[in-house]
């Protein structure tokens, strides 16, 4: 007869789903002993493969069939399965890989339906409650491994402004089986060298996971100070030693944009390092160059590791400025900046309000640029009307009137240069009659020699350039030649003696305006000499009077 049923739970070592599942090796497995209360329950971990093995008493009592009940933790636990051996009945279980179920009690019961000769079936239930407790994989050392690729001395090399990741992970938990549980509850401190690590950064946990923290070096950090932190969970501890060293620039690279500059004109350059990605230490050790151009530049400063320049305002164009950047011996790119004119919006000319001009009048213009900063401008100075009573110098802008306009005539002027074209300055040409003429040399009687030359240059009183006269015969045409326009006479060579000549010269505008003078032929005067029967003060004449007084004698 049946009289006693109780259940005793052990786990199977060398469960090899459960090494499969946690990398174990055979020393890991089978390290993992259970734990129990002070009440006799024991602890087993998730995950583990768990044999119930039935005591009954007496232990020869035979029963029919052994069922098992897990009660509200049938949700629990995988892989059921019931086997017999030499009449008994095992069982055996996998309590799921949960996290949850981390110190839940479960009660498995037992129950026989037990025969004993002819006697009617019974329903025996164990006599004894059994309980297990699942437990957590305790950890019995972990680490928390800075993110840092290469670590192979007991000091990890940081550098200043550096940031400086943690991740806690499963694997870094020993035995490496070990789950999570309250992983979580890890602290860190900073024992030595809190002076150089930023305290906005230090200790920043990521509040999803909670897996992670940082350390930020500060950018100030002296080359070769240290910072020791400590980790912990728990009693177990583990020890980081930083050493803060001097960063080994690789490559430096300097940049800007618009490298056509114009006078006046200000560019910023920035620096970029892949070493550094905060600059901000960079100050002590970063230098500027400016190889070619430095007398380009009115003014340069260096400002956050960026350099500001700002052209001079009498900067030629074509000029080069060439800049680069220099740390720890390495060498930037180059960057080149070229000068370029100053691009003129437009063109002013000015005559300082004159208007109204008369022959031979010289007229200064003045040109305008805006912007007036523009440098090196040479404007280009045309008459687009009246250029045949005026010229122009096309570089000063002198404007020459001249001396055969009647009057009333319109003469434009314009300006350019670029491709910008000023405004049109408009002159009217003012009548002024003629009144007088006279020769250079006043003397209206003269003697010469057969083949002599005479200059009868003459002028009218407004046009001392000798234009607007023509020079005729009055008398004497067969003794000389005479130049219509230069009033040049040169006497014949067989031009008899006290032969005379009348030329006159008289103005184009006006016929009745005229002078003449009368010359004799003498081929035994040394010189040529005055009669001074003529009175040479008398030299407005008109028509009418030398035809009076032409027969006149000495």
């Amino acid at each position: 007869m049946l009289e006693s049923l109780r259940l005793s739970f052990d786990q199977i070592i060398n469960d090899p789903d459960y090494s499969a599942i946690y990398n174990l090796s055979e020393e890991e497995d089978t390290s993992y002993e259970p734990r129990e209360t002070a009440d006799g329950v024991k602890d087993f971990q998730i995950g583990r493969l768990i044999r119930v093995t039935p005591i009954i008493t007496p232990s020869n009592a035979s029963y029919k069939t052994l069922t098992y009940d897990f009660g509200i933790f049938a949700d629990f636990v995988q892989d059921v399965k019931t086997y017999e051996i030499l009449g008994i009945t095992y069982l055996e279980f996998r309590i799921k890989r949960e996290e949850n179920l981390i110190g839940l009690e479960c009660v498995i019961s037992a129950y026989s339906n037990g025969y004993l000769g002819n006697y009617a079936k019974n329903n025996i239930i164990s006599t004894s409650i059994e309980k297990i407790i699942v437990a957590n994989i305790p950890a019995k050392s972990f680490e928390v491994q800075p993110f840092i690729e290469g670590v192979q001395t007991p000091f990890i090399e940081v550098y200043s402004g550096e940031v400086i990741p943690f991740g806690i992970l499963d694997h870094s938990v020993f035995p490496s089986y070990a789950t999570r549980g309250t992983l979580g509850q890890e602290t860190i401190s900073i024992i030595q060298g809190n002076a150089i690590v930023d305290p906005s950064l230090s200790i920043l946990f990521d509040n999803l996971s909670n897996q992670s923290f940082f350390i930020k070096i500060m950018d100030n950090a002296p080359v070769g100070s240290q910072i020791k932190v400590k980790t912990s969970l728990g009693t177990v501890e583990a020890f980081y030693y930083f050493l803060v060293k001097k960063r080994q620039v690789q490559t430096i690279e300097i940049g800007g944009t618009d490298f056509d500059v114009q006078p006046l004109e200000s560019r910023v350059i920035s620096v970029n390092i892949a070493e550094y990605e905060d600059l901000t230490s960079l100050s002590s050790n970063l230098l500027y160059i400016i190889s070619q151009g430095e007398n380009l530049l009115s003014d340069y400063s260096v400002q956050n590791n960026e350099l500001t320049f700002t052209v001079k305002e009498d900067a030629k164009p074509d000029s080069v400025i060439s800049i680069l950047a220099l740390i720890d011996g390495v060498k930037s790119n180059l960057l080149i900046y070229t000068i370029v004119k100053i691009p003129i919006i437009s063109v002013l000319i000015d005559s300082n309000n004159i208007t109204n001009v008369e022959r031979g009048d010289q007229i200064s213009l003045t040109g305008f640029f805006l912007p007036n900063t523009v440098q090196d401008v040479q404007l280009s100075y045309f008459i687009t009307s009246g250029t045949e009573y005026a010229t122009i110098n096309t570089l000063t802008g002198e404007l020459s009137i001249g001396y055969n306009g009647l009057g009333g005539q319109l003469i434009r002027v314009q300006a350019s240069v670029d491709g910008i074209f000023s405004n049109v300055l408009e002159f009217v040409l003012l009548a002024t009659p003629v009144t007088f003429i006279n020769f250079e040399t006043s003397e209206l009687y003269v003697i010469a020699k057969p083949g002599q030359v005479i200059d009868n240059t003459a002028y009218v009183n407004r046009d001392a350039s000798n234009q607007g006269i023509t020079y005729s015969f009055y008398t004497g045409g067969e003794y000389a030649t005479l130049d219509p326009r230069s009033g040049e006479l040169n006497i014949n060579q067989d031009a008899p003696d006290e032969s005379i000549i009348i030329i006159k010269a008289q103005s184009n505008e006006n016929t009745e305006i005229l002078i003449m003078r009368t010359i004799e032929v003498d081929a035994n005067c040394p010189t040529i000499r005055i009669n001074s029967h003529y009175n040479s003060v008398n030299q407005q004449i008109t028509l009418n009077t030398i035809n009076q007084s032409e027969n006149t004698d000495d």
